[in-house]
């Protein structure tokens, strides 16, 4: 019995009637006789799954949104510091501005000795005008 071209089902069929008779030999005091059994049919091979290529505008599309992420975290970075520049450079405006008025200003040496001559409290007036007209305000 050729077991070529029998489905899986037929072949396990024929198997088992060739074991039922191996069995019943055995059982009437006969050896076994020695028949191969069917081998079953192998199951196809499964189909590889086509291969997949990357569709390179996608990778350049990700790597441009990466940089434009990137450009933007910069940029607001360059702006924190142009903020931070300004600030300084005002701060540093308003410094030598309250500088320039504290030289401006009579030192408190200055003062004390002219608070005892009328002629060098005048003469401190003409010297420093602003701090006079403050100190006159004051007094």
């Amino acid at each position: 019995m050729s077991l070529e071209g029998l489905t899986p089902e037929q072949t396990e069929e024929a198997n088992q009637k060739l074991w039922d008779e191996v069995a019943a030999e055995g059982k009437n005091g006969k050896p076994a006789a020695e028949k191969p059994l069917a081998p079953a049919k192998p199951a196809p091979a499964p189909t590889p799954a086509p291969e997949v290529k990357p569709d390179p505008m996608k990778e350049v599309l990700a790597r441009l949104d990466k940089f434009e992420a990137s450009h933007n975290t910069l940029a607001g970075h360059i702006g924190g510091l142009n903020r931070g520049q300004q600030e300084l450079r005002q701060l540093l405006a308003t410094a030598q501005a309250a500088a320039k008025k504290v030289d401006d200003a009579p030192t408190a040496a200055q003062v004390n000795q002219a608070i005892s001559d009328p002629q060098e409290w005048a003469e401190l007036k003409r010297q420093h005008p602003e701090w006079a007209a403050a100190t006159e305000k004051g007094i």
